[in-house]
């Protein structure tokens, strides 16, 4: 296991009772050696601290199938996320605990003003498992905001075989970036290098009413639209 921002040891000590390898990533120099002190003889042999920036510590390191778990610092929470989704096998879930909002955006269903660019390339990775909500005055010191216990399983194939993921997150972004307008005009304004009537062909080929906006799209319904919008470049190349 993984422990993102283990702080003095809150969730450390009942993770190393399991008899898992905790290797426990803290970026702030005095939690990192109070930590230290804490875990004693005991602990030292099940788990190690090491201090270091999470975004910027390489997992794959540390081999296959970790597992990931922590009470994310809020302002680390997104960069962290899509450095799991980036991490292919080398991640096999992870439970974090997040700020009520974000976890709810990364869960929400198609629909709400909630769905998003996050949803979508979480979705597209990733299960995700509402597990529980947790109030300020579960953590010292107390935050201004609610937080969220989710689970992400990323052991989970594609809902559908995407041709090109690269041109699936920049679809997406280029979707949500114009959210209030249809999906035509929104991507006809996009950087995608795509004229309108190629656009129309994409729209055509993909099944998806071109009339609609970016949030009634399901994961799937992306996936369609971005094959054929990978169709059609390779036809222009």
């Amino acid at each position: 296991m993984v422990e993102i921002g283990p702080g003095l040891g809150a969730l450390t000590f009942p993770l190393s009772r399991t008899g898992a390898r905790i290797i426990a990533l803290e970026a702030d120099r005095s939690l990192a050696g109070a930590l230290k002190e804490r875990l004693g003889r005991k602990f030292r042999e099940r788990v190690e601290v090491i201090r270091t920036d999470a975004l910027k510590y390489d997992l794959s390191q540390l081999g296959q199938d970790l597992v990931i778990v922590g009470n994310l610092p809020y302002q680390i929470s997104s960069p962290l996320i899509f450095k799991l989704l980036e991490a292919g096998r080398t991640v096999n879930r992870a439970v974090l605990t997040l700020q009520k909002e974000l976890a709810r955006r990364i869960a929400s269903r198609p629909g709400p003003k909630s769905y998003g660019i996050i949803s979508v390339l979480v979705q597209l990775k990733a299960g995700v498992e509402t597990i529980m909500d947790l109030p300020p005055g579960a953590f010292h010191p107390v935050p201004k905001v609610a937080s969220r216990t989710i689970r992400l399983d990323f052991n989970r194939p594609l809902p559908k075989q995407l041709d090109d993921p690269a041109e699936f997150k920049l679809l997406v972004r280029a979707a949500f970036n114009q959210r209030r307008k249809t999906l035509r005009q929104a991507l006809l304004k996009a950087p995608l290098a795509l004229t309108k009537e190629e656009l129309e062909m994409i729209f055509q080929t993909a099944g998806i009413d071109p009339t609609i906006r970016a949030e009634k799209l399901s994961v799937t319904d992306y996936i369609d639209l971005s094959n054929a919008a990978t169709v059609q470049r390779r036809g222009k190349d």
